[in-house]
């Protein structure tokens, strides 16, 4: 058991088709899940190694046990850690062996006042 100390919340956009009086789309999202306890880090340094363009992007990984996320739609889905909004890049199950999960976000800024 993996354990933890942050807590992962799952939100998924509804309707992504609404705009305001202006124009200006309007972006909902409802929380999907029940939150997820892991470990989240910070990813820097250099990699010698040839990896997807996604996780090349990530500014952070989550750790958690293995729970079923296949139903999730990444682009259509955020994270929310410690009143931070994270965009999902790639979710990670090491060699499928429903152990542990790793989830690769990218910091989009902004703080979540839900």
């Amino acid at each position: 058991m993996i354990g933890g100390n942050i807590e992962l919340i799952f939100q998924e956009l509804t309707d992504p088709k609404v705009y305001d009086d202006c124009g200006k789309k309007i972006e909902n999202y409802n929380q999907i899940l029940e939150p997820i306890i892991g470990w989240l880090d910070l990813i820097s340094g250099d990699s010698n190694y040839d990896y997807k363009a996604k996780i090349e992007d990530a500014t952070h990984i989550f750790v958690c046990d293995y729970v079923d996320l296949s139903l999730i739609d990444i682009e259509k889905t955020r994270a929310i850690i410690n009143n931070r909004i994270y965009e999902l890049k790639y979710i990670d199950d090491p060699m499928e062996l429903h152990q542990h999960l790793e989830i690769y976000l990218k910091l989009i800024g902004g703080q979540y006042n839900g």
